[in-house]
């Protein structure tokens, strides 16, 4: 089966940002049901954390050299393990339920793993292919 491959005309476009975006989005709906204590803790937190992520994808996307945009899309992978150990400390205190966790942890690891790829192609002068 031949794939055909969509130009990409924005950072929207990219699988990598869309991934983190919805991660995002699930991350900020979990949040919301935090107790009111938590607002400006550890609610606030994760939310800037996953915004990070996908900004700096962005952010890479927009940078004109490969050792940019790697420079870039490091941080939003280190800040995935952050946002991952922030959902554990949420689900121990009783925040999420381990269901909900569960499924934060495993799209963040999807989302982990595409960016990865992209760091390994321009780290190694492959030609880039961004995944639309």
């Amino acid at each position: 089966m031949t794939q055909v491959r969509k130009s990409v005309s924005t950072f929207r476009d990219l699988v990598a940002w869309r991934l983190d975006y919805e991660l995002g989005m699930s991350v900020y709906r979990a949040a919301a049901l935090f107790p009111a204590k938590e607002r400006f803790g550890r609610s606030s937190q994760l939310r800037q954390g996953v915004e990070l992520i996908a900004s700096n994808i962005a952010e890479g996307y927009g940078r004109s050299g490969r050792p940019d945009c790697v420079r870039c899309l490091k941080p939003a992978r280190g800040s995935l393990d952050e946002i991952d150990t922030k959902l554990s400390f949420a689900r121990d205190l009783g925040y999420v339920s381990n269901e909900s966790h569960e499924e934060l942890v495993k799209a963040g690891r999807e989302c982990e793993r595409v960016p990865a790829g992209l760091i390994g192609s321009l780290e190694m002068r492959r030609p880039v292919t961004w995944h639309v």
